[in-house]
């Protein structure tokens, strides 16, 4: 159906395409060139809640309709509405999206006004015929989408924030001498694209490590793969790590491009890489040296550009005795070497590691958790961690999930933890020793300052460097704490 315009009048080509113009879902209405207001359609007067008798006709402006003093929101029009309001005629379509207050009602809507010039015999626009779409409803869900966009956009800025907070160098919480070697090796190892080999036992942090390493601002970033060599099966890990073609072998229904190329222009994770297979060793080390992978089954091999940070279980000086890692790709991994001691050789650490774990137990579990006992503490400080790090905090979170109180204590401990400690390692008995040996003999007054020095660091360990609470441990006056710290030269 089309609209035939003469100087005149505008008439209906189609026949029935008056009512068909009436009962469209959209609000029409045309303009001549005077500003003559010939057709309005029933769906107009939905919209604005002007009458068609108030509409027709002469001496009516469209700004009356069409304009209210709301924002005009996604304006892509050209010379559609002039200053006053009125239409201004143009010879190309526009579009323009606008607010109308109805007249009846008071309601706002928005509306999207398409403009359709009908040019006269001087080529010049005679007609405009306006298309008006009720935009309300897909206002409101452009506004619901981007309001969900944002929140998603917040959500990954936090979970960026928490990966690299969680994964970045300053969530490495230690003040024990022997990690401060291991501090300066990861800012070392982050300038360059070397190969690490990280050496500890299990629980110790070798993954938190290597992912410091890599999120150090000179590495580059680009992704971070993490793989299990122990957790493979033997006979998949080589089209794991890289990749497969279509029919290479049962169940390789559609290629696999492969976890190396997967972390191209970033770094791959290989743990317990001593448990990988010798001949699976001597393919990586051919990519360690071609910079290349070649799927299983395929005939073609691709560049790579990763960086290895491996890591194993097994002491640096056992990995070549027992055979479990060839000699060439040990030297080709081992560029950097970092040994991470076991949490029973830094346990000064532990009331430091506590803080932290609680601190994120309550953000898991959303509730008050103030602190831990420090009978507790002590059976922590005790404990030989056969699990490192990674038992302490499952040791924590299981006291926080099942606490009662705002403070972890004793009772909320595993028992095999507790047992352990007061079967094997009483409290405080190991660090007070009578010295047999004639050669190591101190005076009376060195010996006292020994034992105070190390209840007082202690005390100040357990209470997480709080000298009131410390100086309630000890059972003397704070002053006297006070006094004693600066003689002892404790900070």
């Amino acid at each position: 159906m089309l609209l035939m315009v003469t100087a005149e009048v505008i008439v209906y080509e189609a026949p029935n395409s008056a009512e068909v113009i009436e009962n469209s879902g959209d609000g029409i209405f045309v303009i001549a060139r005077d500003g003559t207001v010939v057709l309005y359609t029933e769906r107009c007067r939905e919209l604005t809640g002007f009458a068609r008798e108030d509409v027709l006709g002469g001496g009516f402006r469209c700004s009356a309709v069409f304009g209210c003093n709301q924002k005009q929101e996604g304006d892509s029009a050209t010379g559609v509405l002039c200053p006053s309001g009125e239409i201004e005629f143009a010879k190309h379509v526009s579009r323009k999206r606008m607010c109308v207050i109805n007249k009846e009602t008071s309601g706002k809507r928005w509306i999207d006004i398409t403009y359709h010039p009908i040019l006269g015999e001087d080529g010049e626009p005679a007609y405009i015929v306006a298309i008006v779409t009720d935009a309300t409803a897909q206002i409101k869900k452009e506004k619901e989408l981007h309001s969900k966009t944002q929140r998603l956009e917040k959500e990954i800025h936090a979970l960026q924030d928490e990966l690299h907070t969680r994964y970045g160098f300053s969530n490495i919480v230690s003040r024990d001498s022997s990690m401060r070697r291991v501090f300066d090796q990861i800012q070392s190892a982050g300038k360059s694209r070397s190969n690490v080999m990280i050496f500890g036992e299990s629980g110790t942090g070798k993954e938190l490590i290597a992912r410091a390493i890599h999120n150090s601002p000179e590495d580059g970033g680009g992704p971070f793969i993490g793989v299990n060599c122990a957790a493979l099966p033997a006979h998949l890990i080589e089209s794991e790590l890289f990749g497969h073609v279509k029919g290479a072998f049962t169940d390789a229904s559609a290629d696999s491009k492969g976890l190396f190329r997967a972390a191209d222009k970033g770094a791959i994770f290989l743990d317990e890489i001593a448990e990988m297979p010798l001949e699976t060793q001597a393919k990586l080390l051919r990519v360690i040296q071609d910079r290349k992978v070649r799927p299983v089954g395929s005939t073609e091999s691709y560049d790579v550009d990763v960086r290895i940070l491996a890591a194993t279980n097994i002491p640096q000086e056992e990995c070549l005795k027992r055979g479990k890692l060839r000699d060439d790709l040990f030297y080709r991994l081992a560029v950097i070497t970092l040994e991470l001691p076991p949490l029973r050789d830094r346990r000064d650490d532990i009331p430091f590691l506590v803080q932290h774990f609680l601190q994120r137990m309550r953000r898991k579990f959303s509730r008050t958790i103030r602190g831990i006992d420090p009978d507790a503490m002590e059976i922590l400080y005790n404990y030989d961690w056969p699990g490192n790090i990674r038992e302490l905090e499952n040791a924590i979170e299981g006291a926080a999930a099942i606490g009662m109180t705002d403070r972890i204590q004793l009772i909320d401990l595993p028992r095999r933890i507790v047992s352990y400690v007061h079967e094997k390692r009483p409290p405080f008995d190991a660090e007070v020793k009578v010295v047999q040996d004639s050669d190591s003999i101190s005076t009376m007054k060195e010996a006292v300052l020994g034992v105070e020095l190390k209840l007082i660091k202690r005390a100040l360990l357990l209470s997480g460097g709080n000298k009131t609470k410390a100086a309630e441990l000890l059972d003397i006056p704070r002053k006297q704490l006070y006094r004693k710290m600066e003689s002892l030269g404790i900070d």
